[in-house]
């Protein structure tokens, strides 16, 4: 295991921040990196932080796995800045948002010839922020070079000034047989 990367951590009077940058090479399974930041402070906590994921540990039997994660949170009730590092600083609104995007892919070898049985990618989004509830995801399932199916859609419960409910789903199939 190979460990890489930079940390950083600031006690001040008025405020306590973190932050990672960093890689793990973890042979033979793969590699996964981290980058973020947290602070402390009069205004309440704010983070970033977003961890991807290679992993090859699947070569042999035929599988490839990607997949990343960014995790936001803010409990203050402003849009707060937060310095990643040194040179960069990102706007984190109030709330708590969750970003998953991936793809798994399933092989197998036929006459020395690696074919994909099977393939997912997509993402999905989870957010509470500015008094509403949003739930996005835009999948996509590959099987054999036969058949692609298709979600995309995402749920909305809004109470601010214009409150409601918003709904959308959107599927698609599309076969080649021929």
């Amino acid at each position: 295991m190979t460990v890489k990367g930079t940390f950083h951590l600031t006690i001040a009077s008025d405020h306590v921040e973190i932050g990672v940058n960093g890689s793990m090479n973890l042979d033979p399974i793969g590699s996964l990196t981290v980058s973020g930041a947290a602070s402390v402070g009069a205004n309440g906590f704010v983070a970033s932080l977003t961890a991807t994921l290679d992993a090859s540990f699947g070569a042999k039997v035929g599988l490839k796995f990607t997949a990343s994660v960014s995790v936001q949170i803010n409990t203050s009730s402003n849009t707060q800045p937060l310095a990643i590092d040194k040179t960069t600083t990102i706007n984190v609104p109030a709330g708590f948002r969750v970003h998953i995007q991936g793809s798994v892919t399933f092989q197998i070898t036929v006459d020395n010839k690696t074919v994909d049985l099977a393939s997912a990618t997509g993402m999905v989004d989870v957010a509470i922020q500015d008094r509403s509830f949003t739930l996005q995801f835009d999948v996509t399932i590959h099987l054999a070079g036969l058949l692609d199916i298709k979600a995309k859609g995402g749920a909305g419960v809004y109470a601010d000034a214009n409150p409601g409910i918003a709904l959308l789903l959107d599927v698609s199939v599309d076969a080649n047989i021929l």
